[in-house]
């Protein structure tokens, strides 16, 4: 390989010509994977924080047709709810429950 390089008048490859080239596609791939990754991850994220906020939103609709607005404490705990599940279930709740303290008074699903 070395003759055939000589032959065609191309410079020796220096293995740490090969090393930096190496490492030069691999930080390409790395970040290309990394953005890739981060931005179908930020989509996900993003898609379930804006399900979580419209289910909180919701809620509060739901309560306040019905003349039950959320207390402080009531909305303290809302907003801290991260489960989708269990925001489907306290909507649900929102729909019949007496009180807006009763959405969160069922032991069988931890709300």
């Amino acid at each position: 390989m070395v003759d055939a390089m000589k032959e065609a008048e191309f410079e020796p490859i220096i293995i740490e010509d090969l090393v930096r080239f190496g490492e030069d596609r691999g930080f390409e791939r790395g970040l290309e994977k990394g953005l890739r990754e981060g931005v179908e991850k930020g989509l996900e994220e993003g898609l379930r924080e804006g399900i979580e906020k419209g289910l909180r939103r919701a809620v509060a609709a739901v309560l306040a047709a019905r003349g039950l607005p959320l207390d402080d404490d009531a909305r303290r705990r809302l907003d801290a709810e991260g489960s989708l599940d269990r925001l489907e279930r306290i909507l649900q709740k929102a729909a019949v429950a007496a009180r807006a303290e009763d959405l969160f008074d069922d032991p069988d699903d931890g709300t």
